[in-house]
């Protein structure tokens, strides 16, 4: 992996921070989007929700705990989006290397390097 994002900001750290408190297993999301554009790469392009591309297990209902209508968003005015239509090659996981945001016990965050 190249390396791990630089340590969140708020709002972001507080409700990733939430989220992770709330899981019973590890998540893996892979993230895109505006997100992925102002944490990581650290751009001004501001955002209230988290695009994603996928989250493993899929049997962990994101949308419902951490989505547009969920407590987690009332409360944090942030929320995860799930994308899609993109153009993300079939073997994305393999083939691009990823960014870790790490610092969370079960919530994995990736985020694909720029190609």
């Amino acid at each position: 992996m190249p390396g791990d994002v630089p340590k969140l900001l708020s709002p972001w750290r507080e409700f990733l921070a939430e989220l992770d408190a709330i899981l019973r297993e590890p998540l893996v999301v892979h993230c895109i989007g505006r997100f992925v554009v102002t944490v990581v790469y650290g751009l001004p392009r501001p955002t209230g929700d988290i695009d994603y591309y996928t989250a493993i297990p899929n049997s962990f209902d994101i949308q419902q705990v951490a989505g547009p209508k969920s407590r987690l968003t009332k409360n944090r005015k942030i929320y995860f989006h799930r994308v899609t239509v993109n153009n993300m090659r079939d073997d994305y996981e393999t083939a691009y290397p990823k960014y870790s945001l790490a610092g969370f016990k079960s919530l994995h965050l990736y985020a694909p390097e720029p190609r």
